[in-house]
């Protein structure tokens, strides 16, 4: 998902969408914009974008996954 504001690219948030999960992997936002809180903002929109797909596509769509905890991965332990 991008995110812009006045054109300029500002955040970028990966999801991964299962069967029943829609899992917000990555987001990654320019430190300029801090003051926005754009992880809540890209949290909200992801949410949003969710519950369309629950509605429009797939009615298993139950659960909003921040991120994933896979301790022997060093990529993604960080989040201990």
């Amino acid at each position: 998902m991008y995110h812009r504001l006045d054109g300029r690219l500002v955040a970028v948030g990966v999801v991964d969408i299962l069967s029943v999960y829609f899992n917000s992997a990555y987001f990654i936002y320019d430190p300029e914009f801090k003051f926005l809180n754009l992880g809540v903002v890209g949290a909200i929109r992801e949410i949003e974008l969710m519950n369309k797909m629950l509605e429009e596509f797939n009615p298993k769509l139950r659960w909003y996954q921040l991120g994933e905890l896979c301790i022997t991965c060093p990529k993604v332990n960080y989040k201990l």
